[in-house]
C-alpha cells in the first residue's frame, strides 16, 4: 500500500512538472501545485511530521525566511505607496516551487529522488522536441549563427539542464552529465552554453559532495550583493558616453539594448511597490512606445530587479539566505553561483520560470542530503 501511494505521489508530481513545461496550460498548474502541497502538508501534519527539518529541509527553511523578508519589504512599501495587486502574483511565483518540492521531498528518500530527477531530465528533452519538432531537420542547421548568436533551437530548457548536469557530475555519471551539457548547448542560450561547458571541463575540481568552503560562500554573497549596486551606479548617460569614447562601442550595443531598459527603470519614480513593480512599469512603458509588438517585457536582470524593487536590504536578504542554504555541499554552491549568474544576465525569477525552480530545489534536495540519510519523514 505504501509503495503504491508513493508511486501515485511520484506520478502526480511529475504530471504537474509536465504542466509547467506547457505555457498554454495557464494558471491551473499553480493551483494544482499548491493544492498538492497543501493536501500533503495536512496529511503529514495529521501524522505528526510536517515539513521535516532533516536533510534539505533546513536549507528550504532558510530560503523561505529570505523570501518572507522580500514579501515583508514589499508589504511595507505598499503600505507607504499604495497597494498593487500584482505583488500577490509575485508571491505565488516565488512560493509555489518551494512549497511544492519541499512537501514532496519530505515524503521520499534520496534514492527515489535520484530516479525522479532522471525522469525530469527526460521530460525536459521531450518538451524541447515537442516545442521544436518543426525544426528537426538538417536544413535548419544552416540558420544557426554563432556570430549573431542566433538559432532556431534557442529556448530556456538549457537553464535546468545545467543544474541537472551538476547533479549528474556529483553522482559520477559522466555520460548523463555530457548529455545534459550537450542539451544546454543545443538550447543555445549564450551564458548557459558557456557555463555548461566550463562546469563539465572543471568538474574534477569544483563538483564534490564535501561541504562548501565558508570563505567561498562569503565571497559569493558579497560579490552578488555588490553586483547590482555597481551596475546601477555606472549606468547613466555620462558613463555611456565615456564608455563609447574609450572602447569605440556603445554600451547599448554591448548589452543588446538591455542597458536602455535598466537606465529607464533606474531613473523612474514608479517602482516603489516592491516585487513585480519593475515588470509592470516596463510593460506600461513598452506598450506606450511600441504597442503590443514587444514580447519581452522584463528587465533582463533579476539581481538588479530585486535591488530596485526591494532595496539594498532586500538584495542582502535574498542573496544571503540562498547562499546560506548551500553551505553543506560544494555542488550546491556551484549550482547557486550559476543560478545567480543567470539572474544577472537573464530573468529566471517570476512567471514562466517556476518549472526551472522546481528543478533547482529538487537538485538542492539531492546534493544536500547524505547517502544514508532519509530526506523526509516516514511515508503516510
Amino acid at each position: 500500500m505504501k509503495i503504491r501511494l508513493q508511486r501515485w505521489r511520484d506520478y502526480f508530481f511529475l504530471g504537474i512538472f509536465v504542466l509547467f513545461q506547457i505555457s498554454e496550460i495557464g494558471n491551473i498548474k499553480y493551483i494544482l501545485a499548491l493544492a498538492f502541497a497543501a493536501f500533503y502538508f495536512l496529511v503529514q501534519y495529521q501524522y505528526g511530521a510536517p515539513l521535516t527539518m532533516q536533510g534539505a529541509g533546513k536549507s528550504y527553511f532558510t530560503i523561505l525566511l529570505g523570501l518572507c523578508g522580500l514579501f515583508a519589504i514589499t508589504a511595507g512599501l505598499q503600505l507607504i505607496n499604495g497597494f498593487q495587486s500584482y505583488a500577490i502574483n509575485e508571491v505565488i511565483y516565488f512560493i509555489t516551487p518551494l512549497f511544492f518540492v519541499w512537501v514532496y521531498v519530505s515524503m521520499t528518500n534520496r534514492e527515489r529522488l535520484g530516479i525522479i530527477i532522471d525522469y525530469m531530465f527526460c521530460i525536459l528533452i521531450l518538451a524541447f522536441i515537442y516545442e521544436k519538432w518543426q525544426f528537426m531537420s538538417f536544413s535548419y542547421l544552416k540558420y544557426i549563427s554563432f556570430t549573431n548568436s542566433y538559432s532556431v533551437f534557442e529556448c530556456g530548457y538549457g537553464y535546468p539542464s545545467v543544474v541537472l548536469e551538476c547533479v549528474f557530475l556529483m553522482r559520477g555519471e559522466k555520460k548523463k552529465a555530457f548529455g545534459a551539457m550537450l542539451f544546454a548547448v543545443v538550447c543555445f542560450k549564450r551564458f548557459c552554453m558557456i557555463a555548461a561547458i566550463l562546469i563539465f571541463v572543471f568538474s574534477k575540481w569544483i563538483i564534490s559532495d564535501k561541504p562548501a568552503d565558508k570563505k567561498a560562500v562569503a565571497v559569493a554573497i558579497i560579490g552578488f550583493v555588490l553586483l547590482p549596486i555597481i551596475t546601477c551606479g555606472v549606468l547613466d548617460e555620462e558613463f555611456s558616453v565615456w564608455f563609447e569614447q574609450q572602447f569605440g562601442i556603445s554600451l547599448r550595443f554591448l548589452t543588446m539594448s538591455r542597458s536602455d531598459r535598466l537606465m529607464a527603470v533606474i531613473n523612474s519614480d514608479e517602482i516603489k511597490h516592491g516585487l513585480g513593480s519593475t515588470t509592470v512599469y516596463m510593460t506600461d512603458m513598452l506598450n506606450e512606445l511600441h504597442g503590443s509588438e514587444i514580447e519581452q517585457r522584463n528587465l533582463h536582470n533579476d539581481l538588479v530587479r530585486i535591488y530596485l524593487e526591494c532595496g539594498i536590504l532586500g538584495s542582502i536578504i535574498f542573496t544571503y539566505t540562498y547562499f546560506k542554504a548551500t553551505v553543506r555541499s560544494r555542488t550546491a554552491l556551484i549550482i547557486m553561483c550559476y543560478v545567480f549568474a543567470e539572474c544577472y544576465f537573464n530573468h529566471p525569477l517570476g512567471a514562466g520560470n517556476v518549472g526551472l525552480w522546481i528543478v533547482i530545489y529538487m537538485s538542492l534536495a539531492y546534493v544536500l542530503t547524505n547517502k544514508e540519510q532519509t530526506i523526509g519523514a516516514r511515508s503516510v
